[in-house]
């Protein structure tokens, strides 16, 4: 019997990234955060020729790719904020949003490198700008290595509102930068801006796996189940949990995947997978571990796979379905999917 897999495209990988590197002149920094957008940290191995560095959320994620001899530069976007944050490896490049950090770093470990963060917007992570000459005139006390700055745009569809954010990220930095000094401000969908916002870095995600603005891009992975089950349901019977009752006289396949998986347990009138090519219904709620599909139009038998994301079920859809977005989407893929890597 078959078990839930995800097939992950190396070289729809490959050539989604020359795409990007065709829009920007910027070093590129892919980002493999949450377990790369779903798509498998373990992915990290096959870019790091192919790029110049990457990017995650935590410290957890930085020891992982570190685990798989990852010797390019790893930015942890998320700020120090503990002791216990610093990693003594070489390649471990922090983001620091206060003073208090840039004092953590220099007490642990004085010789890491690090980008300072600044808020110039979003209000999320960052120092304020006011902040930013203590923390430099402790950085050139102690002569850490500080390897620039770095923002992040909250609205890259809106070019006026991005200009305001980069001017007011500039204007802090207008007295400390020089031909060293490093900043990063972009991710995917700031990439159709003008190259003036690009900077030196660029941070690619979602562009990467396939999904974004650009439509020469190709999504990286889809998602198959197998069918472990097919019954014959009378019309009138229900199906599943709660009271869902059949209109007609339908052949029903039960499903290998279920919310346990990330595949969401939501009600709606059109939720379709792909089975051998055709799209099918699915029946009632979805389960734990299991979903119901009809397949009365189509020959199908124990055993064959069902596409649940990718060829015939894009994930742009499933995401419109859900009312959510494709981030949320994939990175809701558990680890009970088998993440198998192909080329071809």
């Amino acid at each position: 019997m078959g078990a839930l897999k995800a097939i992950v495209n190396l070289k729809t990988l490959y050539d989604n990234l020359q795409i990007i590197k065709s829009k920007t002149e910027a070093e590129i920094y892919a980002v493999v955060k949450a377990n790369a957008y779903g798509h498998g940290t373990v992915m990290a191995t096959f870019l790091q020729p192919y790029v110049d560095g990457f990017c995650v959320a935590t410290f957890r994620e930085a020891e992982t790719l570190a685990s798989y001899a990852i010797y390019k530069p790893i930015i942890v976007l998320g700020e120090v904020s503990d002791y216990s944050d610093i990693l003594l490896r070489d390649n471990i490049v922090y983001s620091v949003g206060s003073l208090k950090a840039a004092e953590i770093i220099n007490h642990v470990n004085p010789n890491a490198y690090f980008y300072i963060k600044i808020n110039s917007g979003m209000n999320r992570l960052g120092c304020e700008p006011n902040e930013m000459r203590d923390i430099m005139n402790y950085v050139r006390h102690n002569k850490m290595n500080c390897l620039g700055a770095s923002t992040h745009f909250f609205n890259s569809e809106s070019e006026q509102l991005t200009k305001d954010q980069f001017d007011k990220f500039n204007m802090v930095l207008s007295e400390y930068r020089d031909s060293r000094f490093k900043i990063h401000c972009c991710a995917s969908n700031a990439l159709s801006l003008p190259k003036s916002f690009h900077g030196d870095i660029v941070r690619v995600g979602l562009a990467l796996y396939g999904y974004g603005g650009e439509k020469s891009l190709s999504p990286v992975m889809s998602v198959y189940a197998p069918i472990v089950k097919i019954r014959n349901i009378r019309k009138g019977e229900y199906v599943g949990y709660g009271s869902y009752k059949t209109i007609k006289d339908i052949r029903m396949a039960v499903v290998q995947i279920g919310y346990g998986d990330g595949y969401r347990r939501i009600n709606g009138n059109e939720r379709f997978v792909s089975v051998n090519g055709k799209r099918c219904p699915i029946l009632g709620q979805v389960c734990m571990d299991f979903c119901m599909v009809d397949i009365s139009d189509v020959c199908a038998d124990v055993g064959d796979e069902v596409c649940v994301l990718g060829e015939g079920v894009p994930a742009t859809e499933i995401a419109k379905e859900y009312e959510t977005i494709v981030y949320e989407l994939l990175t809701s893929l558990s680890e009970r999917a088998e993440r198998i890597y192909v080329y071809k």
